[in-house]
């Protein structure tokens, strides 16, 4: 049995979220905390990150830290190291990243904490290196049915019908993978998404290559995705 092999880049997890979608789930615990079967979500996120090698994380915490900061501590029990980044404010999706001291010039990998994956790392630092991003955004198709006949019209002429179209979407799937000279995109210590980020970055022309996933993904942050995690996290984790 190969032995794993360990891999020195960094992991951000984004957990500072107020998780207004899931009220009132999230009056008295923090979003990321909420449990998926028998662990919390955070714990789902970082269980598959071990799994593929990673052991150097920060997690970014806000509302109701301090539940995340009691449960997983510095990560020995999971034999990793976790650093904290305490956002004193909300900064948004980008702007806690400010806050990390970079030791090396490893690219880091950002997701959002309310996001369950089976995704492959390795496959994506390999697309991401392979191509020579300065950062990469990882994708994924999401579909959406029209319960309804769509009709196409030139002024009052109607000119097709379709019933029930499928329209299918590449969407951010929140997971990121970002060389460290990009960080320095970033105002320190202030409120800044990660779109911004990229609208920034585009402008300067630096490259972001977009990796579509075909793996497990659902988005946590809304009950309909917490609900349906539930019934899959057996199967699937």
């Amino acid at each position: 049995m190969n032995k794993l092999k360990k891999k020195d880049n960094l992991v951000v997890i984004m957990a500072g979220g107020l998780g207004k979608r899931l009220k009132p789930l999230t009056d008295n615990c923090s979003k990321s905390m909420l449990k998926i079967g028998d662990k919390p979500i955070l714990e789902i996120i970082l269980n598959n990150f071990i799994k593929q090698g990673f052991y150097n994380f920060y997690i970014s915490i806000n509302y109701k830290g301090e539940q995340i900061k009691n449960y997983f501590k510095d990560g020995a029990k999971w034999g990793i190291n976790i650093n904290y980044i305490h956002e004193k404010k909300m900064m948004g999706t980008a702007g806690s990243l400010s806050l990390i001291s970079l030791k090396d010039d490893l690219p880091l990998i950002v997701i959002n904490g309310d996001v369950l994956t089976t995704l492959s790392y390795d496959k994506l630092m390999d697309f991401h290196k392979k191509n020579c991003a300065k950062m990469t955004v990882v994708g994924k198709s999401y579909c959406v049915k029209i319960p309804y006949g769509v009709m196409k019209k030139e002024g009052l002429r109607l000119l097709d019908f379709e019933e029930k179209p499928v329209h299918k979407a590449l969407i951010n799937a929140g997971i990121y993978v970002l060389e460290a000279e990009a960080i320095n995109n970033i105002p320190k210590n202030s409120y800044y998404n990660l779109n911004e980020l990229i609208k920034k970055m585009l402008f300067n022309g630096d490259f972001i290559a977009v990796y579509e996933m075909d793996d497990y993904w659902i988005d946590i942050g809304t009950k309909g995705g917490l609900y349906q995690a539930k019934k899959d996290v057996y199967e699937v984790f």
